[in-house]
């Protein structure tokens, strides 16, 4: 694993570091307010910043919409998976698309879990994010 990063403020404390690659500004704020009480949260409004930023920023998992400008999740998926420093890190696909398939569909994908919007149970949803981060092989 990762070794363990200070969060600015409070260098006792140790909390996971989740990206949210989300193009909608809203859906940014709101999930970034959710995830603050328990994750370092880095955010980024478009996939080619997040790809050019990735690795720098070092995220234990990712949260990644699916409907994106100029490249979708799903492609974003396969750009990350190509970088080694990305090939471990847990990547959940976070849509609004919840029609019969898409999570089946997004996990043969690759992601390693599916959450659609809007989420109606905030602790269900924060409570998926710890599970995949405790299933992250060591390195």
């Amino acid at each position: 694993m990762e070794p363990i990063r200070p969060i600015q403020g409070s260098p006792k404390t140790v909390r996971p570091r989740v990206v949210l690659v989300e193009d909608y500004a809203d859906t940014r704020a709101l999930l970034s307010a959710a995830l603050a009480g328990d994750f370092d949260v880095i955010t980024f409004d478009h996939p080619h910043r997040a790809l050019a930023e990735m690795e720098s920023v070092a995220p234990d998992l990712i949260l990644c919409d699916i409907g994106l400008p100029d490249m979708d999740g799903v492609e974003l998926l396969a750009e990350l998976r190509t970088k080694p420093a990305m090939g471990r890190i847990p990547v959940l696909a976070f849509t609004a698309d919840a029609r019969i398939g898409t999570r089946e569909k997004l996990l043969a994908a690759g992601f390693d879990g599916y959450i659609s919007k809007p989420i109606f149970d905030w602790d269900v949803f924060i409570a998926m994010i710890h599970k995949h981060l405790s299933e992250v092989p060591d390195a």
